[in-house]
């Protein structure tokens, strides 16, 4: 039965990324905060609504969101529900130690730009910021699907992320999207780059 087969898989998606091995050794290898905290990120699941809903109600973090209005109770609860059983979103907690201290996401997305992306998107808490927690967040959202492209939209007057992601490796396109190319990708470039100068030289 085609329709029971799909409904299984997408069930299973939802409490099961597959990507299990790739988490392990990232708490094998955690990068360290500026205070020498592990910085870790893990799934979220519905226990975590009550915080997240207080990161979003917090104006510093709305103020540069597509949507600058807090949610509600009963959207926030809907939301959470729509994510964490979604097996195109990967919605990932931050950690501070044991600390959680912000959110990191990633959205499959169709895209002109490649074939294989994500829209990511993050914030880390009021109280967490300028430990060095976003820069290494990015960097294990990317280990999680190093094929993928990754697309990050940054609204005008944002500097503060545009820093980040530029640190990250982003480069702004003729759009104003900022994209982060895969591994594999990034080095045929730079391996080009090699030869040409080569070649010139």
């Amino acid at each position: 039965n085609a329709n029971e087969v799909q409904k299984v898989s997408q069930t299973a998606a939802s409490i099961c990324d597959g990507r299990g091995a790739r988490r392990v050794a990232q708490r094998v290898s955690a990068p360290i905060a500026r205070d020498q905290k592990q910085i870790s990120i893990q799934p979220v699941t519905m226990l975590d609504g009550e915080i997240i809903l207080q990161w979003q109600s917090d104006p510093q973090i709305r103020q540069y969101a597509r949507h600058n209005e807090a949610p509600t109770e009963t959207e926030h609860r809907d939301w959470m529900l729509n994510r964490t059983s979604d097996p195109n979103c990967l919605l990932n907690m931050i950690f501070h130690g044991l600390d959680p201290a912000g959110i990191v996401r990633l959205d499959k997305m169709k895209s002109d730009i490649a074939d294989n992306c994500f829209e990511i998107s993050i914030f880390v808490c009021r109280e967490k910021q300028k430990l060095g927690l976003g820069q290494a967040a990015l960097d294990l959202a990317h280990d999680l699907v190093p094929e993928c492209t990754m697309i990050a939209e940054i609204l005008k007057g944002n500097e503060v992320s545009r820093n980040l992601f530029g640190r990250a490796g982003y480069k702004e396109n003729s759009h104003g999207t900022f994209v982060h190319q895969p591994l594999r990708l990034a080095n045929l470039e730079l391996q080009t780059c090699c030869e040409s100068r080569s070649r010139n030289q």
